[in-house]
């Protein structure tokens, strides 16, 4: 993997103490959002944390951990989903935990990306570290625990379930995929193959030029590396999940979208959207002949986590 240094740095340029876990600054104040510094794997990291009204009465809540993209941020990531409003008025913790760097912020996503898979940045770990610590302050509910993300935060999504899928119950990803194909070798990279089952809903448009749709190089990624398509990605789950490889298919908003049913094992089936018109973000309700954000991934994620908790 050593030899993959030069050239993860030069695609993610381009792409848009206490004894851990232990929460090192900021009391929990109470609902609303705060960030919060954990101390994890010798260094301090950060997340921003959603707590809805009811997050102190004695019931359990859901979990939903969202992981921004590529130079992005957790505030920015709060913003562009709209998930603490969604937090609000469905009664679940919302978290987005903070990548490492300055500008060009990145995630490790175990075969991608930037500084963060250079320095061997130990991502899985602060999750890991990060659920304990939420787990030991909060009233979360272990069988409802999801993940989502977008971009380089869908790879992290991917990675995370396919490392510790009795934790988490279903993950959610947006625009990513689940491994790069660097242009002068034979062998991809990519998450590990699923130990286990985990429901998965995900969304793509069809002219995303960052991460497209059919795999291959992206808009800034040419003569460097290719990502793999959507359709390996979805691989890596509808075998895992034991899922009938035929789809039932709907389309929808007069053709816009594309939903594509798996009916799997256990009840963790795969759903996915391909949003005709689609780019490189994620997907609001409205605007289908503008930019192809027919439908809210938003209100879709969190219907589909309600409806897939984990079995115990």
């Amino acid at each position: 993997m050593a030899n993959m240094a030069p050239l993860l740095i030069m695609v993610m340029v381009f792409l848009p103490g206490c004894t851990p876990p232990c929460i090192e600054k900021t009391v929990l104040s109470g609902p609303g959002s705060q960030i919060v510094s954990l101390r994890t794997d010798g260094q301090e990291r950060e997340y921003l944390l959603h707590l809805p009204p009811d997050a102190f009465r004695s019931r359990r809540l859901p979990l939903v951990v969202i992981f921004h993209g590529y130079a992005s941020g957790a505030r920015s990531m709060e913003g562009v989903t709209g998930m603490s409003d969604k937090a609000d008025k469905q009664g679940f913790i919302a978290v987005y935990p903070q990548a490492t760097g300055f500008i060009r912020t990145s995630w490790n996503a175990d075969f991608c990306c930037g500084d963060a898979y250079l320095k061997g940045i130990d991502d899985l770990k602060f999750f890991q570290d990060l659920l304990a610590s939420l787990r030991l302050h909060l009233q979360i509910d272990d069988a409802r625990i999801y993940v989502a993300g977008f971009s380089n935060g869908a790879m992290m999504a991917y990675y995370l379930a396919s490392q510790m899928p009795d934790d988490i119950a279903a993950i959610a990803v947006v625009a990513g995929a689940a491994g790069v194909l660097p242009v002068e070798s034979s062998h991809a990279l990519t998450i590990p193959h699923p130990s286990a089952p985990v429901a998965l809903i995900g969304f793509h448009g069809l002219k995303d030029r960052h991460i497209p749709y059919a795999g291959g190089e992206g808009k800034r990624t040419g003569g460097i590396l290719e990502f793999i398509s959507v359709d390996r990605s979805l691989g890596f789950w509808i075998r895992a999940n034991r899922c009938n490889p035929e789809p039932a298919r709907e389309a929808l908003q007069e053709g816009a979208v594309l939903k594509e049913s798996y009916t799997c094992h256990d009840h963790a089936d795969v759903v996915f959207y391909t949003i005709r018109d689609g780019g490189h973000d994620w997907p609001e309700e409205g605007a289908c002949g503008r930019s192809g954000d027919c439908i809210s991934a938003t209100d879709l994620i969190w219907e589909f986590f309600l409806a897939h908790p984990k079995k115990r």
